[in-house]
Formats: structure tokens, sequence, C-alpha cells
């Protein structure tokens, strides 16, 4: 009853009432003073440590030193293992903790310490602000097919030499077509098969072996492009060689794009026809899929596929999906080693095709 009158009768809370002066713990104090000096030495930044006594007078004549002290950390996630060692020093002390003011807007906490009712000790820790990190920007990019690979592995090598995360796309049934891809499954590269389909001038121009045709059944399709896998181990999508007739027929295409959803293939489209209707139809269907955008060497000499590659990297800047095949030529190679380091100083990533496909 007592202690509840004197909660609602505008009593101060027990660590401000006024004590008996004699009945100060001087000893108790001091010895609480040195442990919490040591820890704090210790925990926070030395610049910023500072300490100071002063003299408290309070009534009936009454003086006892209590003790300030100012601290800093240097990371404002050291403050809760620091609250955790001041709390079990102190209490271990015989002090006890009265209040804790958190005021994170202005970067800093304050305890106030005490002995009985009596307070002795006032910590204000701090911290500096936090810049924020600086986010490294994303990087652009691009992806380079080579395509018609299957009969050079020396220039495969050389490729790989360059150290970029090119998509390698190989023909199949070519003296080489397997061992390629075996060399660049385990380089960790991406491995396309290149299916050769029928140009529209065929058969004066031969697509090569393994190649759909316009005359073919769904069922030929479906049998044609299993025996092409078998020679590509490890393709993870498709580009047509050549193409240029039965990339616009739909019923074609259709069979094709089915096939390759049925063995969760990838296809981009080498758009070797303005009039190729395989990207759109191959979003209808659902196929993951992308388009070329640039022919690296189009045109012979080393000159023109450095402009082509300037292309690409404008391209990927302007965060299409850029997207280009080039070819086994020595040109082509004199260009990517000329061109790609300045790729790297506009931040321009080369990956695999498949990153870029929707």
């Amino acid at each position: 009853m007592w202690l509840l009158l004197g909660m609602f009768s505008g009593t101060r809370p027990l660590f401000e009432r006024e004590p008996d002066p004699a009945a100060f713990p001087e000893r108790g104090a001091a010895q609480l003073n040195r442990t919490i000096a040591a820890l704090l030495s210790k925990e926070t930044l030395p610049a910023y440590y500072h300490a100071s006594a002063r003299e408290t007078q309070r009534q009936h004549g009454g003086k006892w030193m209590t003790y300030d002290y100012a601290a800093q950390i240097g990371d404002p996630a050291a403050l809760s293992p620091l609250l955790l060692k001041l709390s079990e020093t102190i209490e271990n002390s015989g002090g006890e903790i009265f209040q804790t003011y958190s005021q994170p807007e202005e970067r800093r906490t304050t305890l106030v310490i005490g002995i009985g009712t009596l307070i002795t000790h006032t910590i204000v820790i701090s911290w500096p602000e936090i810049a924020p990190v600086a986010q490294e920007p994303q990087p652009f990019r691009a992806a380079i097919i080579i395509d018609d690979l299957g009969t050079s592995l020396p220039m495969v090598e050389r490729l790989l030499a360059l150290n970029q995360q090119f998509t390698f796309s190989i023909l199949p049934h070519q003296k080489a077509s397997a061992d390629i891809a075996e060399l660049l499954h385990a380089r960790q590269q991406q491995v396309l098969l290149h299916l050769p389909m029928e140009p529209q001038d065929y058969p004066s121009i031969s697509p090569g072996k393994g190649a759909i045709l316009s005359r073919m059944s769904a069922d030929q399709i479906q049998r044609q492009i299993q025996e092409d896998l078998a020679t590509v181990p490890y393709a993870s999508g498709v580009n047509n060689h050549m193409g240029s007739r039965l990339t616009t027929q739909a019923g074609m295409m259709q069979a094709v794009l089915k096939e390759l959803q049925q063995r969760q293939l990838f296809f981009v489209d080498s758009r070797t026809t303005d009039a190729t209707i395989a990207f759109q139809l191959a979003q209808q269907i659902g196929v993951k899929s992308g388009e070329r955008k640039i022919f690296l060497d189009a045109n012979p000499g080393k000159e023109f596929a450095k402009e082509q590659m300037r292309k690409l990297a404008e391209l990927a800047e302007q965060g299409g999906p850029a997207i280009a095949i080039g070819h086994p030529k020595e040109a082509t190679l004199t260009a990517l080693e000329e061109t790609l380091p300045e790729f790297q100083r506009r931040n321009i990533k080369i990956v695999s095709v498949s990153e870029l496909l929707q």
C-alpha cells in the first residue's frame, strides 16, 4: 500500500531521490568505475574515448563524485555486443543500469548507471555516420556466337585463349564435332547445335549433312534432329545454319520448334533472311529464344569485323539483346583480340547467349 501511494504521489524515480550523504558507497563506486573504464578503453575507439569526474552536491551538504564517459564505436553493429558486456560487467561489480536512452537518429545511446539508489556514472556511446557502400555498376551484356565449328580444334583453342564466355555453335556430323563439344564442355563453355536448314537456292547450295529440308515430315524432322544432336553432345540450344527458305515456312519451323521444346532446348534465329518468322514463332509457341542482331563478318576483312563489334557494344549499352554471330576466320579472331579490351573499358561483359533470351 505504501509503495502504491508513493508511486502515485509524484515521487521521483528511485535514482533521483535525495540520499543520506553518509550512505554513498565510495569504495563500491570506485571499483565500479575501474571496471567500466577498463572495458570502455578496450572496446571503443581510443581517439574518441573520454572520461571525466565531477563533484555532485545534494541537499544536507552531501557530496560525492560521479563519472561521465564519452566513447565511440566504429560500427553501429558493435553496439549490442558492447551493451551486453557493459551490463554483465556492471552487474558483477554491484552496479545497475538504471536507464538506457537510445537516440539512433543522433547516432548515440546514453546509459545511466548507479549503485543502490544513487547515480554514479553516465556513459554516452556514439558512432559515426556510415556512408553507403558504393555499388559497382552492373555491366552491360553482349553475346557472341561462333558458328560453323566442327572441323578445326586449333581455332577453337585460340578462341578459348581469349578467356571470354563465347557461345560455340557446332555443325553436326563433322570430323571434330564431338571432340570440340567435349572440349568446350570441359572448359565450361556453352555449346549449340548449328542445325543445317534448307536455303533458298537449294539444291544448288547445300546446307550440309544433317539438314532439315522442306520436304520432310514431322517424324523425319524429329529423327534428323535426334541424329544431329547425337554428334554434338552437351548442346543446350540450337541456331540455324543457312535456312533462308525453311525459316520462312511456318509449318516446317513449327515442327522444328516443337521438337526443341520437347527436348528443353532454346533457339536462336540466325536471321539468314529478313523474311524469317522463326523467332516470332518460337515466342508464340513458348520456346526460350532470341535472334541475331549483328553479323560480325558478313564482309571479309578485319576492319569490317571491328566496326561490327563497335555496333555490338553500342547495342549492349542501349540495353537491348545484343547478340552477334561470327565465324572461325582469321580476320574475325584478330578483330576480337583488338576490340575486346574496349568492351572491358566500357563495362560490357561477354555472356552466354542463353542469358539474353526471352
